[in-house]
């Protein structure tokens, strides 16, 4: 048991160092300022970008010292509400806070494999800051495993939320611990207002925290899909499943990678036929050898990894993408070593690639968020950990029209979006100075 308790603790570890280097390995340095105008980069949102509303009104941002959880109004960057986190005991993980589909609530785990303290699933109301725990126990804010002194009873570490299309249940990986020893890891259900958690299946029976990355549900609610990430980089196991959500018809649909590593489930379109992939290993080895994202067909299990357009500069690596809304095109951001980064929309049934946007420094700011495209056709991408640039485009994938707005003035480094190499029109909502509405 010591044993693997070692070995667990070397995987937790060494993927807290992945997410503490992971900003400066993803992003490349801002542009300065051009004369007359503001940085680039944009104006500071006052804590790390997690990401923004389905409904494209609201971003949330967690303070550096992960005190304070912030929502902001999307349309003026104003102030909405802040969760004081301290005054609950809630030390949380940036990738594992989450918008619900309405818009109108967070998910929030906490950070308790790094702490070792227990840590429960909370919902925050976005509108109020109000913060609900929705798995309580009696060890909240405590040690639950065995090291230094004694642990009695059963209790759990959940994390990885996940919200159902409909937004009333959540799903999230569940280790227990009995009397401060690990006994397996389960993926569970949950009421999004908090109630009985149900076990969908028992994944491990002793190991703890293997379905730390990556849970989403299928836009039907029946299937979810899941991430296990064995702590042997090598171990067969590791790959992502789906299973139903009655705990029936578990498959393996990918395996990890020779060349990548292990796979993690990020999203899934909203048509249900098509996974978007990231590959934690081959991040976190900051040369990238290959690309770090695949597409996944969830009814054949193939993965087609997610290279640059054609004619993109040498080294050039997508390192960002997200799924349209209708769930019929990405949008990718490409890293071309260059000041300024290419947003491209791409067709998923055709392959065509639509240059929509050039922004500065496009990056992830965890392995999670970086980039978002909501329903209204409001689309988020940050630019450092607490920055970011806000665009518009169409709510229909793939034409690469954008509405007539802009926040910036000519010559301060906002690009107008493109189709093809031909400047279009659009909305580049700088964070020094947001777009005017209706206009």
């Amino acid at each position: 048991m010591i044993r693997q308790c070692r070995r667990w603790f070397a995987l937790i570890l060494g993927l807290s160092v992945l997410l503490v280097a992971l900003p400066a390995a993803a992003q490349t340095p801002a542009p300065s300022a051009s004369p007359g105008g503001p940085s680039a980069a944009g104006k500071p949102l006052g804590g790390r970008v997690i990401g923004l509303s389905p409904d494209g009104s609201a971003i949330a941002t967690l303070s550096v010292d992960r005190k304070k959880l912030c929502v902001l109004a999307a349309a003026t960057l104003a102030q909405r509400v802040c969760a004081d986190l301290v005054a609950h005991q809630l030390d949380p993980k940036s990738e594992f806070i989450s918008w619900s589909p309405d818009g109108t609530r967070l998910a929030i785990a906490e950070d308790a494999f790094v702490t070792l303290l227990d840590g429960d699933l909370w919902v925050m109301d976005a509108r109020t800051g109000k913060l609900t725990d929705v798995t309580p126990d009696a060890l909240h804010g405590k040690p639950f495993l065995a090291v230094d002194g004694a642990v009695t009873g059963t209790n759990h570490v959940d994390v990885t939320p996940a919200w159902s299309p409909d937004g009333t249940m959540i799903a999230f990986s569940r280790s227990t611990f009995v009397d401060g020893v690990p006994r397996g890891n389960t993926l569970a259900v949950v009421p999004a207002a908090g109630g009985t958690v149900r076990t969908v299946l028992q994944v491990t029976s002793a190991e703890p925290g293997v379905l730390y990355y990556g849970i989403a549900w299928a836009p039907d609610g029946h299937t979810l899909y899941y991430s296990y990430m064995d702590v042997s980089s090598t171990n067969p196991v590791s790959g992502i499943y789906a299973v139903g959500v009655d705990g029936t018809h578990r498959r393996k649909l990918l395996g990890r990678s020779p060349t990548l590593g292990r796979p993690a489930i990020v999203q899934v379109n909203a048509t249900g036929r098509t996974g978007l992939v990231l590959y934690p290993d081959a991040l976190a080895g900051f040369s990238v050898r290959g690309p770090i994202y695949a597409t996944l067909d969830l009814r054949t299990g193939k993965a087609s990894p997610l290279s640059p357009p054609a004619g993109s500069p040498q080294l050039s690596w997508v390192n960002l993408a997200t799924f349209s809304p209708d769930g019929r095109s990405l949008l990718l951001g490409v890293d071309t070593f260059q000041d300024l980064h290419p947003l491209y929309v791409r067709d998923l049934a055709t392959g065509r690639d639509t240059r929509v946007a050039n922004v500065p420094s496009a990056t992830l700011t965890d392995l999670v968020h970086g980039i978002a495209w909501a329903r209204d056709g409001t689309v988020l991408v940050a630019t450092g950990i607490d920055t970011a640039v806000l665009l518009r485009l169409p709510t229909a994938s793939g034409t690469g029209e954008a509405l007539v707005r802009s926040g910036s003035p000519a010559g301060n480094g906002a690009v107008a979006a493109q189709r093809g190499s031909e400047p279009r029109s659009s909305c580049v909502m700088r964070r020094t100075t947001p777009c005017p509405p209706g206009r």
